[in-house]
């Protein structure tokens, strides 16, 4: 209706909305100072918009059509009002799912994997409200995370929040299932989660925590099933390097540019410094840093008997 341009960026009424009622709420205000912010944040853009086409107004009209001296009149003070009732109807929404989510059905506290850590990109901007919940456990490395133009390292943390943010955050991210990850529930009366809960959602991120390697000891062997894989893993490695050799080659571009380094382990004692440690460089020119690729085997773990990760 208002768009100048086919080619101008729809406004999101309702992400605006969302937001900053959320932004009202989260500060202890009220309903109607929530409901006064909405009407702002969208104000700010649709006030005193002119209708551009009145074909796409809905039909039937809402506002009566005496008292306007040109249709491009009435037409402005339709969509005036549409827009305030839909903020109306959205802050009504808002207020009724709190009211739901704080109820007898939302107390209580569960633990969440929460992956893409920390929550500070754009994208991020619909679970950010997650970072003020108590963290459990530290935060284990997660593949990447795409950032402008690059990628960083990304990273996962268990949390310990209110049902109500739980089944919020897993409603949000159902498109990306590996983004949050709902864990057991919190014992009532309980000071903190049991250890062991939150090492099994850790183990679903990163498979081999701190506390696994002090357990099985420096003398921990890989088992058979470990040796195998590496066997055929490094066999194709050395496969791919010979198919891509020269200045111009696949694997030179991972080293200098993408900063990724695969390094196969040894099953000799002591396993020698691969050689390619010793001549990479430390960082990527374009990255500003390595990613280094290792394999590991997680057996008798709660979360993963007998996988293998990589």
């Amino acid at each position: 209706m208002v768009l100048q341009s086919r080619w101008a960026q729809p406004f999101d009424v309702w992400a605006a909305v969302r937001r900053a009622w959320s932004g009202v709420r989260d500060q202890g205000g009220g309903a109607e100072a929530a409901r006064t912010a909405a009407m702002r944040a969208v104000k700010e853009v649709w006030g005193g918009a002119r209708v551009r086409d009145v074909t796409a107004l809905p039909v039937p009209a809402l506002v009566a059509g005496a008292g306007f001296a040109s249709p491009a009149q009435w037409a402005d003070a339709e969509f005036e009002h549409r827009w305030q009732q839909y903020v109306a109807d959205c802050c009504d929404r808002l207020e009724e799912a709190l009211g739901a989510a704080t109820g007898d059905a939302g107390t209580g506290r569960q633990l969440l994997l929460v992956s893409g850590w920390p929550l500070n990109r754009k994208q991020d901007a619909e679970l950010a409200y997650l970072a003020q919940y108590e963290q459990h456990g530290p935060a284990v490395p997660f593949g990447g995370r795409r950032v402008g133009y690059g990628v960083e390292p990304g990273h996962a943390v268990v949390l310990a929040v209110p049902r109500f943010a739980a089944r919020h955050a897993a409603g949000h991210t159902l498109d990306d299932r590996q983004r949050i990850t709902l864990g057991p529930e919190l014992v009532a009366g309980s000071t903190g989660p049991d250890e062991r809960d939150v090492l099994a959602l850790l183990r679903g991120a990163y498979p081999y925590l701190p506390a696994d390697a002090e357990g099985d000891g420096a003398g921990a062997r890989p088992t058979a099933m470990v040796t195998t894989a590496r066997a055929v893993w490094r066999a194709a490695q050395l496969g791919r390097r010979g198919a891509y050799s020269g200045p111009d080659s696949m694997e030179v571009y991972n080293d200098l540019v993408v900063g990724t380094y695969s390094w196969v382990p040894t099953t000799s004692t002591p396993a020698p410094q691969p050689p390619r440690w010793r001549t990479c460089p430390s960082t990527g020119p374009r990255t500003g840093r390595c990613a280094w690729t290792s394999s590991a085997e997680c057996v008798t773990r709660p979360c993963c008997t007998g996988c293998t990760a990589r």
